[in-house]
């Protein structure tokens, strides 16, 4: 449940996750790169909470927005914050409008960042989807879909649309799993 984001530089920040059985409830803080073309780890600052089952996405600035996920007790589940590159350091921005989990995050053509259902609290899916604006560090909430969805995937397509397909009524669907596809305009 750890978060794999290429940079720019061709490096791999590799963020957050847990290990072990039951280890969910005490998801890492720490950041570690990976270098291809040497094929070795090295750490890098750390979150500013512990997170799994979180997003990473890549913004035009070569930053990295890192956004929600399970944070344990689930203190800083509406939380979101910023990797930077050039210093290793990671900066906590606005937080989200609604708590969540399990989550997708899309980057678009305009440079914000959609992040749409996951889960609540609860584990219950959530329909709501909001906007991050890396020009003013801020969420605003926007359309929500037809159906609440939690482990869904969404992809960024050419026309600036964003696809989001498939998901459950909650983070690991046992049941109501969608075939049903939505687009955000």
């Amino acid at each position: 449940s750890h978060t794999s984001t290429l940079l720019p530089n061709g490096k791999v920040l590799i963020a957050g996750g847990f290990a072990g059985s039951g280890g969910e409830s005490n998801p890492y803080t720490t950041a570690e790169l990976f270098d291809v073309s040497s094929g070795t780890f090295q750490s890098v600052g750390s979150m500013s909470v512990g997170r799994s089952g979180h997003t990473a996405t890549l913004l035009k600035n070569g930053k990295v927005l890192i956004v929600g996920g399970w944070t344990g007790h689930y203190d800083g589940l509406g939380s979101a914050e910023i990797y930077d590159p050039a210093s290793g350091a990671f900066t906590p921005t606005g937080n989200m409008v609604i708590e969540r989990a399990g989550n997708t995050a899309t980057l678009l053509p305009d440079g914000r960042v959609l992040v749409v259902g996951g889960v609540d609290r609860q584990e219950n899916a959530i329909a709501s989807a909001e906007i991050y604006d890396p020009a003013t560090g801020k969420f605003v909430q926007t359309g929500s879909m037809a159906e609440p969805r939690g482990a869904h995937t969404a992809a960024a397509l050419k026309d600036g649309k964003v696809l989001i397909v498939g998901g459950g009524s909650g983070h690991y669907p046992s049941q109501n799993i969608y075939r049903s596809a939505e687009l955000f305009d």
